[in-house]
């Protein structure tokens, strides 16, 4: 009554197919549940591809038992099912003598295969599938592991849908486990977009499916086709005319071969074209997008007739920007609520068939949905503005990580002009203590921070302060304890770029303070690396000084002479700022200082010296907010 044989699915599952008078009717397949191995019985008759669920046995022969009993149960059933099951036998396959049915020889399957770009390949066509030997085709590339890269879609899942004429050719493409969506392409209409349709037509009506192809490809896509070649060479009906001419539209590829069916399944010594035609995809016009648009270019233009002028102010642009978003954001939430009815899932309880989210979230009423995506909307111009280079280029690293924290707690504010303006002087603010703490810290560094390491100890030159022995400044040479030099035997350079960049960017950035944009050109911390390693030089001349590295852990600096002036900057910042200089320094010309403060300024830097810094104001940084040109304040 019953015949058993083991087979394997397109996946390389094995199962045991169960047949009765030559039709598949059920399933047995292997399960392990926490080592325990059981067998799961299924009917393959049932209008559910797959398969009506009939029990598990802990045996085969168990297993076997229960088909036995569905069957002597529901034989009348079985048996007409059974006629149109996904498994009817390939002995009813159309006849070759009355049908333009001519299955795709594998070789030429390939060929058809390799002209598609896989790269957005998610959803396939069939169209007069057959016996689905393209199908088949598509299988074996996506299987083989030397594709797995070249491939999106993931091969486990349906990822093919067939059409087929043929009753009993879409009764194997189910008994094949591919989804049979229509019966007569020409006839075929659909919502769904597929990325990728291949198909090799009846030879007699080719043209009209192309056709009908590009018809349905149009928002995008690949089509992959195999025709009569005497459809292009000879086309001498209206509709080969239109063809040929879309083809030529599409610049699609075409290629003649000749005997490709000769030793086919059903041979044939027509020649036939195989054409390639990738359409792109489709841009989705938006008519909330265009109205929004148009009413921004309508108050846009409004405004400059009154201004006369169009906004220069990148400040501006950036706000312009965020109410256009706000307002396109808003426009598609009370859109989408407006349709939201209509989007019922068909069941008491679940999911919408549609639902809106904004940032993993879609809880809550209209208002609360908009108020999350301004939150966002905020955090994302917030982040851009405390990411502009107007800002960045006068931060430390540390301010930098600072203001990066506190985009959350920005976006809790409107991204409006008064808001950024209060920001604006809060960094500003910042900034001036930054500023001067970085210049602290680079003096200190350059004299009294390594004294303790011998090399060091002459980074100190002593002066008579004001009331105090402690007093020193910084020389045109240094030597500080650092480790530039690269380890790493194995690589042919002097100088690791990474701890070089990192030693040298906080030097830099603290006397690009003190530099006042006198120079104009700075060179690039990484080519200098890379030149002095090109060089196998363990010395690398950067913007303001030359540094060179010992691998015992020193880094020697020697300033260059034009940036003399930034160095007398530093040694006057950090003895004001330190209480080492008069309070009167930079207030009163030397002839009327007291005897007392011209001591101190004889041994600082001598009484011409002090006349040119006076006649200078450049040179008298009295804070850190003297350095700040913050945009939009």
């Amino acid at each position: 009554m019953f015949t058993y044989a083991t087979k394997k699915n397109r996946y390389g599952d094995e199962h045991i197919a169960v047949s009765s008078n030559g039709a598949e009717i059920a399933t047995i397949k292997a399960s392990s549940y926490y080592g325990n191995t059981e067998y799961i019985v299924s009917a393959t008759t049932g209008g559910d591809d797959r398969g009506d669920y009939l029990g598990r046995a802990s045996t085969i022969a168990g297993a076997k038992k229960k088909i036995r009993d569905w069957y002597s149960e529901h034989s009348a059933a079985v048996t007409t099912a059974a006629a149109n099951s996904r498994a009817a036998d390939l002995r009813r396959l159309p006849s070759f003598d009355n049908s333009g049915f001519y299955p795709t020889p594998s070789k030429l399957a390939g060929e058809m295969l390799s002209c598609v770009d896989w790269k957005n390949v998610f959803s396939i066509l069939e169209p007069s599938a057959g016996k689905g030997d393209l199908a088949d085709a598509v299988f074996a590339f996506a299987r083989n592991y030397r594709n797995s890269r070249r491939i999106s879609f993931n091969e486990n899942n349906t990822y093919i849908d067939c059409i087929e004429r043929d009753s009993d050719l879409a009764a194997l493409l189910r008994g094949k486990g591919l989804h049979v969506v229509h019966d007569d392409f020409l006839t075929f209409r659909s919502f769904k977009q597929y990325d990728l349709c291949i198909m090799n037509p009846p030879f007699d009506s080719g043209d009209e499916h192309l056709l009908h192809a590009l018809s349905l490809m149009e928002r995008g896509g690949q089509i992959v086709c195999l025709l009569n070649a005497e459809t292009i060479r000879n086309p001498y009906t209206n509709r080969r005319k239109v063809l040929v001419q879309k083809l030529r539209e599409h610049n699609a590829r075409i290629e003649f071969i000749e005997n490709a069916f000769r030793h086919a399944q059903r041979p044939t010594d027509v020649e036939i074209a195989l054409v390639y035609v990738s359409i792109p995809k489709k841009e989705i016009p938006s008519d909330i997008l265009s109205s929004l648009r148009r009413a921004h270019e309508k108050s846009t233009s409004s405004s400059e007739q009154a201004t006369g002028l169009a906004s220069a102010d990148w400040l501006q642009n950036m706000i312009d920007g965020y109410n256009f978003e706000a307002a396109l954001g808003e426009k598609l939430i009370n859109e989408f609520a407006a349709l939201r009815p209509y989007m019922d899932p068909g069941k008491d309880y679940g999911e919408p068939l549609l639902s809106l989210k904004v940032g993993g979230r879609n809880t809550g009423n209209n208002a609360t949905i908009l108020n999350s995506y301004l939150f966002g909307l905020r955090a994302k111009y917030w982040g851009n503005l405390l990411r502009r280079p107007e800002l960045t280029e006068k931060m430390t690293s540390a301010m930098q990580q600072d203001y990066d924290g506190k985009v959350d707690s920005l976006s809790e504010y409107d991204f409006s002009r008064y808001n950024i303006e209060t920001v604006m002087r809060e960094i500003a603010h910042q900034l001036s203590r930054g500023v001067e703490d970085s210049i602290l810290d680079l003096f200190d560094t350059f004299s009294a921070k390594h004294s303790w390491y011998p090399e060091c100890e002459n980074n100190i030159h002593y002066y008579n302060g004001w009331a105090t022995n402690k007093a020193h400044k910084v020389g045109m040479k240094v030597i500080i304890p650092a480790n530039g030099c690269c380890a790493d035997k194995w690589r042919n350079e002097k100088l690791d770029t990474y701890r070089v960049y990192s030693l040298i960017s906080d030097l830099e950035r603290a006397m690009n303070y003190l530099d006042r944009g006198e120079t104009t050109f700075h060179t690039p911390i990484d080519h200098a690396v890379r030149i002095a390693n090109m060089n196998d030089m363990n010395k690398a001349d950067f913007t303001y000084f030359t540094c060179t590295f010992y691998k015992k852990g020193t880094c020697h600096i020697k300033f260059k002479p034009e940036a003399s002036r930034i160095i007398d900057r530093l040694n006057i910042f950090a003895g004001q700022k330190k209480n080492w200089l008069p309070p009167t320094y930079g207030k009163k010309h030397y002839a009327d200082m007291t005897a007392e403060e011209q001591a101190v300024i004889d041994d600082f830097q001598g009484a011409d010296s002090y006349e040119k810094t006076i006649a200078d104001p450049s040179m008298l940084i009295t804070s850190g907010s003297a350095l700040m040109a913050l945009p939009g304040m």
